[in-house]
């Protein structure tokens, strides 16, 4: 779908992984920001969370006090990146919904993100 990229797993061949994570990227050609994205997608009951966001130096856990340069490309990637379901709970037919309703929002994006940000998700 344009605008979003499934992020491969290693190969098998050099690497060992254990598969417990899908991580969709989404790109500026992607009609709605990852944020309004997850607001969507979690509004039809998907859990589904942002990856690593905030930025560790911008979270809770970044020590109280503790001065930290600016960090553009790291806010950046912090912005583009959601966590999908994953797991045994997780069968074929939630697999084929996820798939169905982010088609639905590349054919429709445009005008659901307006929505959105009438509503005042950016």
């Amino acid at each position: 779908m344009p605008g979003l990229s499934l992020i491969p797993y290693p190969d098998a061949r050099h690497e060992v992984s254990n598969y417990q994570m899908a991580v969709l990227e989404i790109d500026n050609s992607f009609p709605l920001s990852r944020n309004q994205l997850m607001h969507l997608v979690r509004a039809e009951g998907l859990a589904i969370s942002a990856y690593y966001s905030p930025a560790l130096h911008q979270s809770e856990h970044c020590p109280i006090g503790l001065k930290v340069d600016p960090l553009p490309i790291t806010e950046w990637l912090a912005g583009r990146y959601l966590q999908l379901p994953v797991g045994e709970l997780v069968s074929i037919a939630d697999i084929e919904h996820i798939g169905e309703l982010l088609g639905f929002v590349c054919q429709h994006g445009v005008a659901i993100a307006e929505r959105l940000r009438e509503r005042g998700i950016a």
